[in-house]
Order: structure tokens, then C-alpha cells, then sequence
């Protein structure tokens, strides 16, 4: 952290392989986080080990859901589900429907983090971090809807809610 405030460029390399779920090196991204510095992944064969790869909130277990549904009452429901586990949950989510999925994570678990990565290793790539509603927020005021979107639910033990959204990497 001390070497990235001084304005070196660092690469974190695990010979435990992507993500850094089970790899100490999760300390270094979430210390980045913490400070304000920009974590970024490298592209790769997967989305989700991408975003796992930069998430602050702990995933040494997690699921993928893939797309969650696409209707409201069904979307919920599917949602109620998957805040019962103990695990992260990791889901894509299209952009007409970012703003609804982020309105029913902020009604379904009100203390739960997400992380939303919108457009990974592309020239608008995006990271935010914190509750539901104030990521939403945060991308309403960018006007930024538009792209794909990768998101991460905190998993139930880790529950707790800052009160500010956490952003990296915004470029214009």
C-alpha cells in the first residue's frame, strides 16, 4: 500500500491462482480498498474470477448464479434465497435491469454489501462498493446503466453496512 501511495505500479501474482479466495492475498485487495487506491484485474477467461479477483468483501466461499430472473416477484424470491447462505453470491446482471436488482437487494437484505463491476477491463471500467441503495445511487448520478455488470453479495456472516459507497477505477 505504501509503494502504491507513493505512485509505483504494483502486480499482486499468486502461485494460488485466481481469484484470491483462499489466498492471503485478499488482505493486500481489501488494504487497497481500505486506503482508496485502485485495484484492477487482469483480464482473463472469466468474469467472475475477474471481479473475485478485486472484490474487498470475503469470498472464500462462493456461489454463481449466473443471471438472476428476470421478474420482479421471481427475481425477489430467487434473492430471499440466496441471502439465507453463508457464502458470497456472485450473479451478472443485464443493464435494464441493474437498477431493479440493486432496488430488491436494498429491500431483501438491507445490510448487505454488493460489489458492481460494470464494464471489466474496458475503457469505462467501474468498481463500486457498499450498500445496495448507494450503489445504485452512485450509478444513477454517472448516468451509468449502460454495460455489463458483474456483481457480488456480501454472504451473511460478513453482513454490515458502511455508510458511504467505496469506489475504484473510474474512468471517463
Amino acid at each position: 500500500v505504501s509503494r502504491l501511495r507513493a505512485g509505483d505500479d504494483v502486480a499482486l501474482v499468486s502461485d494460488a491462482g485466481t481469484p484470491l479466495v483462499s489466498d492471503p492475498g485478499f488482505e493486500l485487495v481489501r488494504a487497497c480498498w481500505d486506503a482508496g487506491l485502485d485495484v484492477r484485474p487482469v483480464p482473463g477467461a472469466s468474469a467472475v474470477a475477474a471481479v473475485l479477483s478485486v472484490c474487498p468483501l470475503p469470498a472464500e466461499r462462493y456461489l454463481f448464479e449466473g443471471f438472476l430472473p428476470a421478474r420482479a416477484g421471481q427475481r425477489r424470491e430467487r434473492l430471499r434465497e440466496l441471502v439465507a447462505l453463508d457464502a458470497a453470491v456472485v450473479f451478472f446482471e443485464a443493464p435494464h435491469r441493474i437498477a431493479d436488482t440493486l432496488d430488491d437487494l436494498a429491500a431483501v437484505a438491507p445490510g448487505r454489501r454488493v460489489m458492481v463491476g460494470r464494464e471489466m477491463t474496458k475503457v469505462h471500467e467501474q468498481y463500486l462498493c457498499g450498500p445496495p441503495a448507494g450503489v445504485r445511487s452512485t450509478l444513477e448520478e454517472g448516468g451509468r446503466f449502460r454495460g455489463e455488470f458483474v456483481c457480488v453479495l456480501e454472504r451473511g456472516q460478513e453482513a454490515r453496512a458502511p455508510a458511504e459507497v467505496r469506489r475504484t477505477m473510474e474512468i471517463l
